[in-house]
């Protein structure tokens, strides 16, 4: 009997530990003092994580079916690029970084994505949603990789669509160009990885792409990598589920 309780004593000194060590570690999030690296925003088309560092987003999450972009609701001449109002003034990027600069306001989540819902469309504009890219990339293999994965979901029910800016070291330094006042970081590469739900599982693809002029004559299955390379080269982790 001793023994019992005493054994039941520690599992209630125990808890007891557990429970103050969570109040504490809750306490310590609540403090006005804590740090903030990183901001989730979520939207009616995408959710982000912004970097305010970089002034993009880290990475950049849809939800892609027929329904979200077969029915063209949206008119885009119409739609301007704005400033995220979510994301404090003194890491926001603005219209103004990229008059000039040479590079294209690229889409993360497409505005071609989201033309079924016109609140949804409108917000791709949203400068978290977009990144400097080199013209002749955006306009080319960029679309057509945006392209590509809408042909995929017209033949599956439903893909899942994470866009990743990546830095990525050359001659063992990891160098990038900044433009205009906010200095807004240009990614040295982009990537997309796509889960696709089909009747028996899921399948999982990825592509990695330089933020450069590629040649025409080039094939989008040359740029097709693996899930643990993303994970490895980002640091974005896809918890549930592994290759």
């Amino acid at each position: 009997m001793k023994i019992l309780v005493a054994r039941v004593a520690i599992v209630f000194l125990w808890l007891a530990l557990c429970s103050a060590d969570n109040t504490q570690q809750t306490s310590m999030r609540s403090s006005p003092y804590f740090p903030r690296s990183c901001f989730i925003i979520e939207r009616e088309g995408y959710v982000l994580s912004y970097d305010g560092r970089t002034r993009n987003a880290g990475w950049v999450y849809e939800r892609l079916t027929r329904d979200s972009f077969e029915i063209k609701n949206a008119d885009r001449s119409k739609l301007k690029y704005k400033v995220d109002e979510l994301v404090p003034e003194c890491i926001q990027s603005s219209p103004k970084d990229y008059q000039g600069s040479g590079f294209d306001f690229g889409h993360l989540c497409p505005f071609g994505d989201c033309r079924s819902h016109p609140t949804a469309a409108s917000e791709t504009f949203i400068l978290s949603n977009i990144s400097p890219q080199v013209p002749e990339m955006n306009r080319g293999f960029w679309r057509k990789l945006e392209e590509h994965l809408r042909d995929l979901a017209l033949e599956y029910s439903v893909l899942h669509v994470i866009t990743i800016p990546l830095y990525l070291p050359q001659e063992g330094y990891v160098r990038y160009q900044t433009i205009g006042p906010d200095q807004v970081a240009v990614p040295t590469h982009f990537c997309k990885v796509v889960f696709i739900e089909k009747i028996k599982g899921v399948d999982v693809i990825a592509y990695i792409l330089p933020n450069a002029k590629i040649p025409k004559e080039s094939t989008l299955e040359q740029f097709r990598t693996t899930l643990k390379q993303v994970e490895r080269l980002s640091g974005v982790i896809f918890p549930g589920f592994r290759e």
